[in-house]
């Protein structure tokens, strides 16, 4: 684990079976919060949706397979912000799916009565100001 050099020269040696039960016990509790948050941004009005390449190593591991396979290999960050009234939910999905991928499961959650939100994609120049 990339943890334990780390953690060996800071002087605190944290055996990676601590680090998994650690990481663990965090995930059980964090879980239930996104997916309270996904359902509360899926039902709302408006969301601005991007997509940024990604380097994930675990990924990239069998790029020249997938390739040789005609499969996807592109890997993307999707930042999703839902919008209602003066609150932001911001959501971040990293893997092979791309930005309407991810939108769209994340609209399987929105409720069947409401119409679509809108999408805004917001564009920037060179300043990195919106237009």
């Amino acid at each position: 684990m990339r943890l334990s050099p780390f953690s060996d020269i800071m002087g605190v040696p944290l055996p990676v079976s601590t680090q998994y039960e650690m990481a663990e016990m965090l995930w059980v509790q964090v879980v239930p919060v996104f997916k309270e948050l996904l359902h509360q941004a899926a039902n709302w009005p408006l969301m601005f949706v991007d997509d940024t390449p990604a380097k994930v190593l675990e990924l990239m591991k069998d790029k020249a397979e997938r390739k040789a396979a005609k499969e996807r290999v592109g890997i993307f960050t999707t930042a999703i912000v839902a919008q209602h009234a003066d609150r932001q939910i911001h959501l971040f999905f990293t893997g092979r799916n791309h930005a309407g991928e991810n939108l769209g499961e994340l609209l399987e959650h929105r409720k069947d009565q409401l119409p679509l939100p809108v999408q805004a994609v917001e564009t920037t120049i060179n300043s990195g100001a919106p237009m």
